[in-house]
């Protein structure tokens, strides 16, 4: 066996070949120190992982950075007076949206051209209801435009129901006239709380939407209680005074008739 190999047994195996151990005691290293050897890389990498760890925390930490938005404060303040809730919704945005302009064409007296971008909206029943509530609000300031803004009121409270007729199922309208989330959901508020579009068109005193069969079916769930704010039961029925009476007399029994609110079971699964 050559030299070099014996060295490499003998430094990978701790054992030393006879006659070579005095020889080698002093110039090759012990096996624990290699051990140690081996075991530094380790402690380093694992240091330099916690170094890292530590910096993406601090840095899930940091402050976001503020939003650039294109509204200046002057449009901002201009809108606000004719859309409910702007000065809450136009700050949290990155960029210009086709609901925008619809009021801005509006505000400009391009009706025509607020129609026409109203077909490309996503949001197609809020602008529309807050259309027609800002058409009312220039007839009273804007008197040379005073019949075609009733004309434009008008036309946008058919839009409006046009988009509920083409509604396919109850499950649909609940979502879209329910929900308080999303982009636009400051849009018509009064307050500092998201609207639902159901709670615009009774604000706005839209009578023929929410006359219509799907907002009244609605509605008369959220009397009975099947909401996802509502408990974990809900009337299945409106019961008559007398049955009402009954169960406050008699609480041991269950009288009113009541199910499982489905709808509080889907929002919190």
């Amino acid at each position: 066996v050559s030299e070099p190999s014996t060295r490499a047994y003998e430094v990978f195996t701790g054992v030393f070949l006879p006659g070579k151990r005095e020889e080698w005691k002093l110039s090759l290293p012990r096996t624990a120190s290699l051990s140690q050897m081996a075991r530094e890389p380790i402690a380093e990498k694992s240091a330099s992982g916690r170094s890292l760890r530590r910096s993406l925390s601090g840095a899930s930490k940091a402050p976001a950075p503020p939003i650039v938005t294109p509204w200046l404060r002057a449009h901002v303040a201009f809108l606000s007076a004719f859309v409910p809730g702007f000065d809450l919704y136009a700050p949290r945005q990155q960029s210009v949206h086709n609901e925008d302009l619809v009021f801005w064409a509006l505000s400009c007296g391009a009706l025509e051209l607020a129609h026409r971008l109203w077909q490309r909206c996503r949001a197609p029943l809020r602008v529309a209801l807050l259309g027609q509530g800002m058409c009312r609000t220039m007839m009273s300031s804007v008197t040379q435009l005073s019949a075609q803004l009733t004309e434009s009121e008008k036309r946008f409270g058919r839009d409006a129901l046009g988009v509920l007729e083409h509604l396919p199922d109850n499950d649909v309208a609940r979502t879209l006239l329910q929900s308080m989330t999303g982009r636009f959901a400051m849009l018509g508020t009064s307050g500092q709380t998201p609207i639902s579009v159901i709670s615009l068109a009774i604000e706005i005193n839209h009578l023929d939407f929410v006359a219509h069969w799907l907002c009244q079916s609605i509605v008369t769930e959220m009397w009975l209680g099947r909401t996802p704010h509502c408990g974990y039961i809900c009337l299945s029925q409106f019961p008559n005074l007398r049955l009402v009476c009954m169960q406050f007399l008699f609480p041991m029994f269950q009288l009113l008739p009541v199910t499982f609110n489905d709808l509080h079971y889907v929002c919190h699964s």
